[in-house]
C-alpha cells in the first residue's frame, strides 16, 4: 500500500498547501531510500530472526538459512516498492514526519497518507478482505 507515488503527492500536497515548493519524483525517491536506509538493519534482523526461528525446526544450518535470508533479502531491498512492503510502516512514518517537520515545517501522517490513496494503491489481498467483510455485515 505504502508507495514512492503516494508519498509523493501527500507530502507534495501539504508543501503547496504552505507555499512551498514541490519536490520532484527524483527528490522522493532519494528522501526515501535515505529513510529506509535508516530502517535496514533493524528491518534485515527482524526478517532473520523470524526466518532462522521458522527454518531451524526444520534442520537447517543456522548459517544456510542466515546466508540465503540475506540473499533473499537484498534482493527484495533493492526495489522500492519492495523494499517499502518490508519496512515497519509505523516506523517509516515517523521517520517520514520528523524529516519533513525538520525541514519544512510540517508532518506527515498515516491519516494523510490515507486520505490520498488510491483504489489501485491498495493490495488485492486487502480489497478481498474488505469485500468479505462487507458481505459478511450486509449479508
Amino acid at each position: 500500500m505504502l508507495g514512492a507515488s503516494l508519498i509523493e503527492r501527500t507530502t507534495n500536497l501539504r508543501l503547496k498547501a504552505r507555499g512551498l515548493n514541490e519536490l520532484s519524483t527524483t527528490e522522493i525517491t532519494q528522501i526515501i531510500d535515505r529513510l529506509t536506509g535508516e530502517l535496514k538493519p533493524h528491518t534485515a534482523s527482524q526478517i532473520m530472526a523470524h526466518k532462522v526461528r521458522f527454518q531451524q525446526d526444520k534442520g537447517i544450518d543456522i548459517s544456510t538459512i542466515i546466508k540465503e535470508s540475506t540473499a533473499e533479502f537484498e534482493q527484495l531491498w533493492a526495489v522500492m516498492h519492495t523494499r517499502l512492503r518490508l519496512v515497519s510502516g509505523k516506523d517509516f512514518i515517523a521517520l517520514l514526519s520528523t524529516y519533513f517537520q525538520k525541514r519544512h515545517g510540517m508532518s506527515v501522517t498515516l491519516n494523510m497518507l490515507l486520505d490520498q490513496i488510491t483504489p489501485m494503491e491498495i493490495d488485492s489481498d486487502l480489497k478481498e478482505i474488505i469485500g468479505e467483510l462487507d458481505k459478511f455485515c450486509n449479508g
